[in-house]
């Protein structure tokens, strides 16, 4: 079950998005719930929890933009696409949780090709809790225990989170990732290459305990196989 959020001070273009969902689910036999809130405040002062918000820019009282600054950034932060009738407002929807921009009226087409991206994401992205809220899965280089504790190396820097490696472990998929030693998961997506020790995109080079090369070059081999581009 995806539970999706309309935030749009028109109810006539909150009805009609709720009609085009409930389309898509019917034909691509998703199990959803929509909510509609007629503005930023309504959204905040609910206790709805939301996957996904489709997020007007232009409303009374707090905009959505400044709706997005407002939440708190936790797991539970709901993913956002901002829909706008101003496709010149593309330039101000961004953020690590925002998954795409629509114009209103929103086209049927666009929107199927989005939802079916986002759904995508939404079904293999796990958010790891991070000093500074959360990071995504899909953008973890690898992962460096620290004590009790472990620093998580993404495409946007290093952050302390307060989990163990044995948790972030559990946390990740295994098809992705894969404990290299007794200190380091590493995310077959950064592998840039693999000889006496596994060096990633960044640059960053770890070693691989010996009991665990075998298992390694298996899971590395069937991660590649699995996601050859055509």
């Amino acid at each position: 079950m995806i539970r999706i959020g309309i935030c749009d001070d028109d109810a006539t273009q909150s009805v009609d998005i709720e009609q085009q969902l409930r389309q898509f689910a019917t034909e691509h036999d998703r199990d959803m719930e929509t909510y509609i809130f007629s503005s930023a405040e309504a959204y905040l002062n609910s206790n709805d929890s939301i996957d996904l918000l489709f997020l007007d820019i232009e409303m009374p009282g707090l905009s959505g933009i400044e709706l997005k600054e407002a939440l708190p950034v936790t797991r539970s932060m709901p993913f956002i696409i901002f829909i706008s009738s101003h496709p010149s407002r593309m330039a101000e929807a961004f953020g690590s949780n925002v998954l795409g921009f629509l114009t209103k009226p929103l086209d049927a087409k666009q929107l199927t090709i989005l939802l079916t991206k986002v759904l995508s994401t939404l079904e293999n992205v796990v958010r790891i809790p991070v000093e500074e809220g959360y990071v995504l899965s899909s953008d973890v280089i690898h992962v460096m225990a620290d004590n009790k504790y472990v620093d998580i190396v993404t495409t946007s820097g290093i952050h302390s989170g307060y989990i163990s490696l044995g948790e972030c472990e559990n946390m990740l998929p295994s098809s992705s990732f894969v404990r290299v030693n007794r200190s380091n998961l590493v995310n077959f997506e950064y592998v840039s290459r693999f000889k006496e020790q596994i060096e990633m995109c960044n640059g960053d080079k770890i070693k691989i305990a010996r009991g665990r090369t075998k298992e390694f070059k298996n899971k590395y081999a069937f991660f590649l196989r699995t996601n050859l581009k055509p």
